[in-house]
Formats: structure tokens, sequence, C-alpha cells
């Protein structure tokens, strides 16, 4: 007994330092949310303020399992075919960002989800790493809620101005 008595006293002074530095990290976690910039060259303030008509819609459904590595964490959406594929497109998840993107055609049925006729599924993903914080600080609802993601996309019926 009195060796289990020593070696609590022993590792009490740095299992309280762990203890102290993750509580420390998560107020200040809490305090200055995480936002994910940008990665691509797009504009997407330009897309957004453009006069084309645009296109806003929820996923399906949303994937996440970060713990199976990256791109993990994604949400299925069902666009129309007459969509074309490359075209710009951003995805807007509350409490974290703005990705730019383009449409990506990613067939017509995938973890449980089947696309309506004269539709097709787009995977649109976030890092990895930000779910895994939004996990350690009990927010996983956020991602879960499928509500707080939003693809913006032209209308395909829009005119396009012309490719060279």
């Amino acid at each position: 007994m009195q060796l289990v008595i020593q070696a609590l006293l022993h590792w009490r002074q740095p299992i309280c330092s762990t203890i102290a530095f993750l509580l420390g990290l998560g107020i200040v976690c809490e305090a200055q949310p995480i936002v994910q910039r940008p990665e691509s060259a797009c504009d997407a303030e330009a897309l957004l303020t453009s006069r084309q008509p645009l296109v806003e819609i929820h996923p399906e459904t949303i994937i996440m399992k970060p713990w199976q590595g990256k791109h993990q964490v994604y949400g299925i959406f069902m666009l129309p075919k007459a969509v074309q594929s490359r075209e710009p497109a951003i995805l807007k998840v509350k409490h974290i960002g703005v990705y730019c993107d383009v449409v990506n055609r990613s067939g017509f049925k995938r973890e449980g989800v089947i696309a309506k006729r004269n539709h097709f599924l787009m995977v649109d993903h976030i890092h990895t790493r930000t779910a895994f914080w939004f996990l350690l600080l009990g927010k996983a609802d956020l991602i879960q809620n499928p509500d707080n993601w939003t693809l913006i996309y032209v209308h395909p019926a829009a005119p396009r101005p012309p490719r060279f």
C-alpha cells in the first residue's frame, strides 16, 4: 500500500501539469475559433458577389471518421446532371470556414446515399485536423449537422463566360 502511495505522489506533478496544459489549450481554442482559409486560388468573394444566379444546397449526409485518416470527414451532396464538372464551387461550413472547390462527380451511390434520377453525387471534404479539434472540444455535433454545410455553385442554366 505504501508503494502505491509513493508512486502516486511521484507521478502527481507530471499528471497535474499535463491536465493543466490540456485545460489551458481547450480554453485558448475556445476563445480563438479555428477558421480555415481558402486553399486554392479561387476568388470566393467574386463568385458570391457575381450577378450569376447561384444555387445553395445542403448535404444529404455527413460522414465523420477522422480516425480513419485523411479525407474521412465530408459531406455528400446531390447535384443535377446539368451542372458541369470542374465548375467553380464554394463549400461553407458554419463555425469552420470557407473552402474553394470545383464540381467533381463522385458517382451515383455512396455511403448509402443514392442519387435521384438526373442527378449525381459530389463529395466535399473538410480538414481532418479540424474535425479532431472539434471532437476534442466536444463540438462534433457542429460538424455533423447538415444545416451547417452549404455548397454554392452557379446555376446550370446561367450563361457562362467564354473559356480560352
